[in-house]
């Protein structure tokens, strides 16, 4: 604090001091780098079709373990053939975790995308901060979409803030339920992400989430949920009463094997067209589109509590304790959470469209457009060693 020659105080603005600035001319280098790669598509492909091929007990399958496998000095032959019950447990706990981990890929991706910054790469590496990126996430996890800008959605995913714009071939209607398409997906993406944590955290780190058929739970002599999913324990705050007390509950969240497959399916699409956009603006690439449509991401939602006739995500209960309230040790009532299932008409009928499942893809040509060719540099110098050739603007 200081004060004017009035003796009125004056407040002193103080301002952390800036970093310094970043070189723009490493920018190019950077994007052709980050986009001159396949992308993340292509190791989430890779995962879903190991967990495929694991399930499989077609004849293409069984011949590959005849002949055997062999990578090195490590080999795998017919008499590793884990059996079909070991494989369900496999693929519930891996297709889990791989939802979580492309769901990540496209919410940080379409994040650091959004407002075209120079260098996306450097975007998506600023996000350290804990429960920064839940935050952010958070905002597209609402039922209530209004939100969410279209033509920011449009720009990132399809091209350009209208059809023409972008230079591609689509009528209409297919381009707006395109956006549709990818403001649910991002919706579900981001549910999952904010509400799952625990489960994650169960099947990915350590590995103490138990797959396997969960059975049969009834309120009221009513069947309520039964069949696939995993088990974890996890610890929750006892309430606002007592913020700092904990308790141990067990959870069990159903899970549909297919929904997850099918999920990850949509998340590898929808992130194809956003790298071949960000690919066409930054290094002046052609690609293509691949459209994920609204009906197909309800019907990925509703496939397994169909099936499964679930009302029911999870279902939860707290560990025994002991109570001493009439002077002798006795186990505690039990305590119960659930959280119930609500499917509106929407959803039903576009799970009934489609037969329950995604329709084949539709590819769309991402043609250059005047202006995104980019001239390729003649400097022999770089910035940095791993730079793609042309790419240097020092």
């Amino acid at each position: 604090m200081g004060s004017d020659m009035s003796g009125n105080k004056k407040t002193t603005n103080k301002r952390k001091p800036l970093g310094p600035q970043l070189a723009s001319e490493q920018y190019s280098e950077l994007n052709a780098t980050f986009y001159s790669s396949a992308g993340p598509t292509e190791y989430v492909r890779a995962r879903q079709q190991s967990i495929i091929f694991t399930l499989s007990d077609g004849d293409e399958a069984a011949d590959i373990l005849k002949k055997g496998v062999q990578y090195g000095a490590l080999h795998g032959g017919a008499s590793a053939r884990m059996p079909q019950e070991s494989r369900l447990r496999y693929a519930f706990l891996d297709s889990t975790v791989l939802v979580h981990h492309a769901g990540e890929s496209l919410m940080r991706l379409w994040l650091a995308h959004m407002n075209f910054p120079l260098c996306p790469w450097i975007k998506v590496a600023s996000v350290t901060e804990p429960g920064e990126f839940k935050r952010q996430a958070a905002k597209f996890a609402e039922p209530d979409t209004s939100h969410v800008d279209r033509k920011t959605v449009a720009s990132v995913f399809l091209g350009g803030e209208t059809a023409e714009e972008a230079g591609v071939e689509m009528n209409q209607e297919t381009w707006e339920d395109s956006i549709e398409g990818i403001i649910e997906l991002l919706r579900v993406v981001a549910h999952r992400l904010t509400n799952e944590n625990a489960l994650y955290n169960a099947a990915k780190h350590g590995l103490v989430g138990i797959p396997g058929d969960q059975g049969e739970i009834q309120w009221d002599d009513h069947r309520m949920v039964g069949g696939p999913g995993i088990t974890y324990l996890e610890s929750r705050r006892d309430g606002k009463s007592n913020p700092r007390q904990f308790s141990m509950w067990v959870t069990s969240t159903f899970t549909s094997l297919e929904g997850n497959l099918l999920l990850i399916e949509l998340i590898i699409r929808a992130t194809h067209s956003l790298w071949s956009v960000a690919r066409r603006k930054y290094i002046g690439l052609p690609g293509d589109l691949v459209l994920v449509s609204r009906d197909e991401v309800y019907a990925t939602v509703a496939i397994g509590l169909i099936r499964d006739e679930r009302h029911l995500v999870d279902w939860s209960q707290k560990l025994p304790t002991y109570t001493y309230e009439t002077g002798q040790r006795k186990i505690a009532n039990a305590e119960f959470h659930m959280n119930a299932i609500g499917l509106g008409d929407d959803v039903l009928e576009a799970s009934d469209r489609l037969n329950g499942r995604p329709a084949e893809p539709t590819f769309v040509d991402l043609p250059l457009r005047a202006g995104d060719e980019r001239t390729p540099s003649k400097s022999t110098r770089s910035l940095f060693s791993f730079s793609p050739a042309g790419s240097s603007s020092v």
